[in-house]
């Protein structure tokens, strides 16, 4: 359908790479963490017009806020460039890239938080 439908649960927005027009949107909304107010109703957000090589990214701040030895972060901007450089590869590949830049962006150190991506590439029916 083109479709995208998500509720924001407490983490960083997801991010939404529109690839025929090179351009990132952010999948924001109100959320709180899940389990901490019982009474809190989340609100349904969607987007439309999806196309075939859309890459949607869902991750934790621990790949954007990984430190180099001088103390500087990684960055959302370093995870786009990424995005657009590997749009061309599987989901799989994309995350791999990523986390391999992290890793090497981190001097192989030790990271100070978790790291969580979930990309997902829309393909066209014709392909699943």
């Amino acid at each position: 359908s083109g479709e995208l439908h998500w509720v924001r649960a407490g983490h960083d927005p997801g991010m939404l790479y529109r690839r025929g027009e090179d351009l990132f949107e952010e999948l924001g909304g109100p959320g709180m963490a899940l389990g901490v107010d019982p009474e809190w109703s989340y609100e349904i957000r969607r987007t439309v017009g999806l196309e075939e090589g859309d890459i949607v990214l869902l991750g934790t701040d621990g790949i954007w806020e990984a430190h180099d030895c001088e103390g500087d972060m990684f960055g959302k901007a370093s995870v786009e460039k990424i995005v657009r450089d590997q749009a061309h590869q599987t989901a799989e590949a994309i995350l791999e890239a990523v986390f391999a830049a992290v890793a090497k962006h981190a001097c192989e150190k030790r990271l100070a938080d978790d790291m969580t991506l979930i990309v997902l590439k829309i393909i066209s029916k014709g392909n699943d």
